[in-house]
């Protein structure tokens, strides 16, 4: 097995132990639990999941592109240092251990007033699932 298959089954892998502990850690919390907030700042449990889907479903259309073929390189994309530079950052400030908080843009903060409604981990561990399959295509 090649390097990048090595690399890519462990992020299935890795992907499948998240949605298994995510399920198991939250699946029995009712909607009222979900959506409890300490403060009126802070997310709460359920808005924490739909961010991530949201973020995760935002990609699933640029994803089926490039599977596709469809999907030409944009001048900033040809260049190798940016996309190597911002991943870094994200992955530095996305970390457990970053203390940098970062602002999520807006198109994926729209549902932070609204309440969650039940089940919406299901729908994320199903988005889990879908972002998965498109890992598996090689």
């Amino acid at each position: 097995m090649s390097k990048s298959n090595d690399g890519l089954s462990s992020l299935i892998a890795a992907a499948d132990n998240i949605a298994a502990e995510a399920q198991q850690t939250f699946g029995d919390l009712t909607a009222q639990q979900l959506n409890w907030k300490p403060n009126a700042e802070s997310w709460s449990i359920g808005q924490c999941f739909d961010h991530l889907m949201t973020a995760n479903e935002s990609y699933f259309p640029i994803i089926e592109q490039i599977i596709k073929g469809e999907k030409p390189r944009t001048f900033w994309e040809s260049l190798p240092v940016l996309p190597t530079f911002f991943g870094w950052m994200l992955i530095k400030y996305l970390s457990p251990e970053s203390t940098k908080k970062l602002k999520a843009p807006d198109v994926w903060s729209h549902w932070a007033i609204c309440e969650i409604r039940f089940g919406r981990l299901a729908e994320w561990t199903e988005s889990m699932s879908f972002a998965r399959s498109y890992l598996e295509i090689n």
